[in-house]
């Protein structure tokens, strides 16, 4: 049978309790007071941008003159630097103690630019969101003709069917990046729901119907173009339903945008 403690012995273990809880506090507060004078952001870096420079990135970030490192918020720093900076899609922030704070952008990977009425031209994300109205053609992904966008404001999203459409359109893109022809892609036409059209090497006007089984259409395609049809033919190429083809010589401007060929025109 365990004795029971007398109480001296539980006096001396509560005094041990005591100093240990009053060391803990101690270390925590040193702690603090390390972290609140040491751990400055005095240096800020940018990595991941193609698009902004880092002065403007940090600019945006809004961060304080030497603001401690753990007050700045995740969550804060991306909600300013992607509503300043539309092309950003996300921000992950490190730190690096003692006083250094690095900002990884992400930008989005895939930006269609649509031209719409009068030439005006807006820059959108995969997802519908719209990244900016554009005076001049900016770098982009895939070009876009069919509809007119320049009513939104940057960071907006598009309606719901503009959604379903870009998603297609989206998964059209894909499937012309995988068979190796979206290089030689003018833009393609999404005026027609479930109708897409592609202009391929600024001659050809490839039919592809819905986004089902594209990558069968485009085999039949591409086959049509290298055995059958002469390098001068413009025209259409109908794919649009999968296991058939069928083609029809036209004029270049029946068949490719006139809006396209005078903005590519200038550019040239």
């Amino acid at each position: 049978m365990t004795a029971k403690p007398t109480r001296k012995q539980q006096t001396k273990r509560r005094r041990r309790a005591v100093f240990i809880l009053l060391f803990a506090a101690v270390l925590c507060g040193v702690g603090f007071y390390c972290v609140s004078v040491f751990c400055r952001a005095t240096h800020i870096e940018v990595t991941g941008s193609s698009r902004y420079a880092a002065e403007d990135i940090i600019e945006a970030a809004g961060i304080g003159e030497e603001q401690n490192l753990f007050t700045v918020s995740q969550k804060v720093l991306n909600e300013r630097i992607t509503s300043l900076c539309p092309y950003i899609e996300s921000v992950t922030l490190h730190r690096r103690l003692p006083d250094t704070l690095e900002l990884e952008l992400h930008e989005f990977e895939t930006i269609y630019a649509c031209i719409g009425s009068m030439g005006r031209i807006t820059t959108l994300s995969a997802d519908a969101k719209v990244l900016e109205q554009c005076a001049s053609l900016p770098e982009y992904t895939c070009l876009l003709l069919g509809a007119d966008f320049s009513g939104y404001i940057a960071g907006e999203k598009l309606p719901e069917e503009w959604q379903k459409t870009l998603a297609g359109v989206d998964k059209v893109r894909a499937a012309l990046q995988e068979a190796g022809m979206l290089s030689e892609i003018g833009y393609i036409d999404i005026s027609e729901e479930q109708g897409y059209r592609a202009v391929y090497q600024d001659r050809i006007e490839l039919r592809l119907g819905s986004e089902y089984d594209l990558s069968t259409k485009l085999l039949t395609a591409q086959k049509i173009i290298t055995d059958e049809l002469s390098t001068d033919f413009t025209g259409y190429l109908d794919v649009s339903v999968s296991g058939r083809a069928y083609t029809r010589q036209l004029p270049l401007t029946q068949i490719v945008d006139a809006q396209y060929l005078a903005i590519m025109g200038g550019k040239q």
